[in-house]
């Protein structure tokens, strides 16, 4: 049975993800309105596992392009603060969002498959340079806690 989690849930969800404990299980296209309802748009959903491995149950989190670029400018962000961690974060720039073919099975494929490298790797350097010093192992926290907070319906499953 699926129901929504609470702020308990955010650090148990930031723990999965601290862990690099996550993946893009599937995707699916909407259509969004924007511009006061004149012009729609497609929008991929990136259907985002992330596993408790302390609670033994796992969290569906939908994110969009959006949230992925979020979570990576405010890693790099905090990455200023330490010259190595700003370095080894520069290696893994984001995936560029699609413009073309959204609706294109195999290229929404492509685009899971680089997106889940993209945010493990970020994770893992982060938790790399969390354990060196607390400053950004808070900040790391509360980022995720953060942008999970904004997800679409997260669910527990």
């Amino acid at each position: 049975m699926a129901t929504s989690y609470t702020s308990i849930d955010l650090s148990r969800i930031a723990h999965g993800m601290e862990l690099a404990k996550c993946r893009i299980s599937s995707a699916s296209v909407h259509k969004r309105k924007e511009f006061v309802g004149l012009i729609t748009r497609d929008t991929v959903v990136y259907h985002l596992k992330v596993i408790d491995s302390q609670a033994l149950c796992s969290y569906m989190l939908n994110w969009t392009h959006d949230h992925f670029s979020h979570l990576d400018k405010q890693f790099r962000r905090i990455a200023l603060e330490n010259a190595a961690f700003s370095q080894a974060i520069s290696n893994f720039p984001c995936p560029r969002k699609l413009i073309f073919n959204k609706r294109d099975a195999l290229v929404v494929k492509g685009m899971c498959g680089q997106l889940e490298y993209h945010l493990v790797a970020i994770l893992k350097l982060g938790v790399q340079y969390a354990a060196t010093s607390s400053d950004i192992q808070e900040a790391l926290r509360d980022c995720l806690q953060s942008i999970i907070a904004t997800t679409i319906q997260p669910l527990q499953i």
